[in-house]
């Protein structure tokens, strides 16, 4: 009997200030998705984002990824997310890793909404990158939806995944510096590690992403930037 297979795509780390965002895709045979179930696969988000939190995400991804078809992540780093349009970016990793997963014998893509950017703008966005991606196959077989982290257990396996790595990667910049673990996302805890840095190093992190909008990151970066007398 033929196998049916399904892709899943998803994103962590769209709202940090700190470190990169990351963009995964998983395949997956449809009979497959109960024992994907069983060992707990669900949105990544829901697991928190405490040490015990993100043992547990990585204790499920490896026992995820030995029964998938196939998986791929691409790692966008915030040197990038502060020069380019995070869509854009967003949706080129997502065309690679499309086509790596060989969209074409999937049944059926499934993709979680990027922030606000609808179906039509994503589609539009889309084929700029590839002109396959217009076709009606192609189109017929997207399920592109807000919240499908939590609705579709493919996608809910790359949420794990690019959690797994974006905890990796921050973890990375934590021990770099010498400071504990910090999530990144807006909140007292990244305030005062951005504070600390700044202190002992005087100059902006290559790990930092500038263009955020936190009224903390954009008052920090301009009183800072007035004391050492520098530009934007």
């Amino acid at each position: 009997m033929q196998k049916i297979y399904i892709i899943g795509v998803d994103e962590a780390g769209l709202g940090p200030v700190i470190g990169p965002l990351v963009v995964s895709g998983i395949c997956v045979a449809t009979d497959n998705l109960t024992r994907l179930e069983k060992i707990g696969v669900k949105d990544s988000k829901l697991f928190g984002s405490s040490r015990s939190s993100r043992e547990r995400r990585r204790k499920i991804w490896g026992k995820t990824k030995n029964i998938l078809e196939g998986f791929v992540y691409r790692i966008i780093s915030a040197k990038k997310i502060s020069k380019f349009n995070m869509y854009d970016l967003e949706i080129f990793e997502i065309a690679q890793i499309l086509t790596k997963l060989r969209y074409q014998q999937a049944e059926r893509i499934y993709i979680a909404q990027l922030g606000y950017l609808r179906r039509q703008n994503f589609l539009h966005r889309l084929k700029k990158v590839k002109e396959e991606f217009s076709s009606e196959n192609f189109v017929e077989k997207l399920i592109y939806q807000k919240d499908a982290d939590s609705k579709f257990i493919p996608v809910s396996a790359a949420s794990i995944l690019s959690k797994v790595v974006r905890d990796r990667e921050v973890l990375k910049i934590c021990r770099m510096v010498g400071e504990e673990y910090v999530s990144g996302y807006p909140n007292k805890k990244t305030e005062e590690f951005l504070q600390r840095y700044w202190e002992k190093h005087k100059e902006f992190p290559h790990w930092l992403r500038r263009r955020n909008q936190w009224p903390v990151l954009c008052r920090w970066i301009n009183n800072q930037e007035k004391k050492n007398g520098s530009s934007p």
